[in-house]
Parts: C-alpha cells; structure tokens; sequence
C-alpha cells in the first residue's frame, strides 16, 4: 500500500516531526506551531511526533515525560487547537487503547518492534501503525513484525528506518535498506535524527548524536521514490514537460535547441560543471544560467567548486542575484 492511500495525503510529502519528549505543554505547542507554519507554506502533511513518556531513558532519575493522562491530555489539546494530526509512541499493551484515542498513527520504539502483545494491541485500535526497525535487524527480518500485524487484522502498517548498529555505540544509514524495506509493500519512514544518535556517547554513557549530518541523510532518503509520474505531478503544466533521464550530458543527446535561459538546481560538483560546459555554448546572446544553492556551502560544499572552475576555464561573467543562494552566469552578447 502507497502512503498517500493510507494517510489520504493526495501526492504531499509526509513529515513527523517534534521534541522526543513532552518537556512543558508551552514548550511543545510553540514547537508544533512553527513547524506548522512552515509546512503550510510548503504543503507538507505534518504530523506532530512527541513522547508523552521515555520508557527508555539511560538512567532511572533521568526526566520521561508527563506521563499518560496529563501527556494525552496535551497532545489533544495541541490536536485541537492547532489542527495537526498526532503521532506518538506506546511501550506496553495497555497503553495502545487510550492512545489510540487520541493520535492518529501509533508508534512502535524499535527495541520493542518484535514484542507480539504490543503489536497485537497497536493492530486491534485500527489505527496507523509506524514500526522502527530494530537496530540489530536487517529490512528481511521486519517481513515478520508485518505478518504480526496483518496477523492482527491491520493492513494500516509502515516500517521506519533508524540506522543499524555499527560497532558499540555507532550506528550507520545503508540506503538500500530503504528500498528493501520497501519491498515489504509498506510505506517507509525515515528517520534521520535519530539515524545519527550515539548510544553511550554523551555523559554518564548517555546518548549523544551528530546533527550536522541529518540534512545530507534526510535528502538522500527523499529522492528513494523519485519518479517520472511523481515529478510530472508537481508541474503546473505538465504537457509542456519534456524529461530526459540520466547522467549529464549524455541524457541530453539528440537535443539541438538553443536557450534564452536555464535552471540548474544539481547540487554536486561534477553534474553542475558538466551541465554549464553544455549548456553554455547553446545560450543565445544575453542569455544566462540560474545555479540554485551556490552559497550554501555547508550543504553542497563542492558545487561552488564547479561553477568557479567553469567561469576559469570560460571567462564567463557571474553575479550574485541577491537570494543569498543563486548565482547567474550570463553568456557574453
């Protein structure tokens, strides 16, 4: 089952988002509210993901939450207020039943993804259920969490990707994971901060992490599902589309026109520069070349690298267009 068929999204990108924990009920509506802002503005189907308890925690005088009454009862008046939908996580049977009644999609923690009584009581609510992989799984493995639930009469089931354990402490993202957990005919969530998380890497052998990488996994995991039917879906006129798949320049044989203007938005170093050394001798007069993220060096480090050494190898002209992340090389008249 397609994730838009299940959660009823029409094409939008899904998100889960939130504190890993209910710190204050201010603290986690100011949280809920922003990230809604921004997936308004960009049409994102956003859940609000936060933990009512962390049943998990290193040491047993370490904060878990609000507990399960006072939890729901903000998590439902966020709902409310808001208009967000709500998942969150349950550890043991009972639980499943009152939280049901208040989120949207049930979470399964992943050291707990092959307990059959959890899974049972999730699958017996009829809601949505998220299941993350056990870091000591591999994709396979969860083929048996899925009949569990389908066992239990719930066919509403996605599989959550969180890293697998890599050594003590470390854990690594193997991006054919995803698509053989896809393969298991549920939708796949990624989980990109916590993919990062060190186990006993923070004091008190707590947990610790590696933010700085979260964006370069979150996009890796985005383009899994690209397609030609998903791309012409987002043209406003999808008639006037012409898609040339693959590498840069090959896909572009047999193409004999000549432009007035082009968007690359290609984020790597070699694609970038092998695109202008196409494109450029092909522009008209006046023309120019629109390269999207040029400034943002710390995501796409090396793109700025190509462009600089194709205006060396050209002597073409580029000027800042004052969006703090495009740049435009302009084809001498």
């Amino acid at each position: 089952m397609k994730i838009e068929e299940m959660l009823q999204t029409d094409g939008r990108m899904v998100l889960f988002a939130g504190p890993c924990v209910i710190e204050s009920e201010s603290g986690a509506r100011h949280i809920a509210r922003e990230i809604k802002k921004v997936t308004d503005h960009l049409d994102i189907d956003f859940y609000f993901k936060a933990s009512w308890d962390k049943a998990n925690r290193t040491k047993a005088e370490n904060y878990r939450g609000p507990g399960l009454e006072k939890g729901l009862e903000i998590l439902q008046s966020i709902k409310e207020s808001l208009g967000v939908k709500i998942i969150t996580d349950i550890h043991e049977p009972w639980q499943a039943a009152p939280v049901a009644e208040v989120a949207d999609i049930l979470q399964i923690p992943a050291f707990l993804c092959r307990q059959t009584d959890l899974l049972r009581a999730a699958a017996e609510t009829g809601k949505a259920v998220n299941v993350k992989k056990a870091q000591f799984l591999s994709p396979e493995e969860m083929t048996n969490v899925v009949g569990k639930l389908t066992y239990y009469g719930n066919q509403n089931i996605l599989l959550c990707e969180r890293g697998t354990c890599f050594g003590y402490g470390s854990l690594v993202v193997d991006m054919t994971g995803l698509v053989r957990l896809s393969r298991l005919n549920c939708p796949v969530i990624f989980d990109a901060t916590h993919s990062v998380q060190i186990s006993g890497g923070g004091a008190g052998f707590g947990n610790s992490g590696r933010r700085e990488f979260v964006p370069y996994l979150a996009r890796g995991d985005y383009f899994r599902e690209t397609s030609v039917e998903l791309v012409l879906s987002k043209m406003p006129r999808p008639e006037q589309v012409v898609i040339c798949q693959g590498y840069v320049p090959e896909s572009f044989a047999g193409i004999e026109d000549r432009f007035c203007f082009v968007n690359l938005d290609m984020d790597l170093y070699k694609p970038t520069l092998e695109a202008l050394r196409w494109f450029y001798p092909r522009m008209n007069p006046g023309g120019g070349i629109l390269i999207h993220d040029y400034f943002d060096t710390y995501t796409f480090p090396n793109l700025k690298k190509g462009v600089i050494e194709f205006a060396e190898e050209t002597g073409a002209q580029t000027f800042p267009i004052g969006d703090d992340l495009s740049i435009f090389v302009v084809k001498a008249p």
